[in-house]
């Protein structure tokens, strides 16, 4: 759904969250659960909608590549980008870094 009102979603909202989709519609196999395939495939949301506004990309460790992003979007918005530090979610022995202790108190 593009477009929410305060009635569908109970009231007035601050933010929304969306899992952006990872594929274009009509590419890839779609699966059997009508969640997973909202959240991968270009169903009900694009990433046209939404301009990019902050940008985190996600490493396992200092050493790995990039596996996951957490961008921020706002809808119709002016171009321009924010390119946050990396977060790294493990230090090399394999405990959190502080970083990601930080958001499991939050």
């Amino acid at each position: 759904m593009k477009t929410l009102t305060a009635r569908s979603v109970g009231g007035p909202v601050n933010r929304v969250v969306s899992n952006p989709p990872y594929r274009k519609s009509g590419s890839g196999r779609l699966t059997p659960d009508s969640q997973k395939t909202l959240a991968r495939h270009e169903i009900h949301v694009t990433l046209k909608v939404i301009e990019p506004k902050w940008l985190c990309m996600i490493h396992s460790g200092r050493k790995t590549s990039a596996k996951l992003m957490v961008i921020e979007g706002v809808k119709s918005g002016r171009s321009g980008i924010q390119i946050a530090s990396p977060l790294i979610i493990y230090h090399e022995h394999g405990n959190y870094t502080p970083a990601v202790e930080k958001t499991f108190k939050a």
